[in-house]
């Protein structure tokens, strides 16, 4: 009877060794980082509490790729774009009215332009 015991109590570690290699795998594996994931859409929304739209990145109908944020009261306070022909444009807008342009043609001319 005694040599029966040594048998299960040896079969128990083996079985408990070979749980803990399992476990101490499985952990190993879900820390490795994973694949990087690609999201692809023509537009996204970014909406506040309240549901309504406070910005977009999105492609234009010309094809250019845009992105723009809105105040509570729907007025665009910043945007920026990048045209076809290679011009890319940079707004910034305040709750006053005044408007900072900041514009770069394809070429690498810049142009600012500042109103009220």
């Amino acid at each position: 009877m005694n040599s029966d015991l040594i048998r299960r109590v040896r079969r128990l570690e083996l079985l408990s060794l070979v749980a803990c290699v399992a476990l101490g795998a499985t952990l190993l594996a879900s820390m490795a980082s994973p694949d990087p994931v690609t999201v692809r859409a023509s537009r996204f929304e970014m909406l506040d509490a309240d549901g309504r739209v406070r910005g977009y990145w999105r492609m234009t109908d010309d094809g250019s790729p845009a992105f723009s944020l809105y105040d509570a009261d729907g007025s665009a306070r910043f945007w920026m774009t990048v045209a076809p022909n290679g011009n890319s444009e940079l707004c910034v807008k305040s709750a006053a009215g005044a408007l900072f342009r900041l514009h770069v043609d394809g070429e690498g001319h810049v142009t600012t332009r500042t109103s009220r």
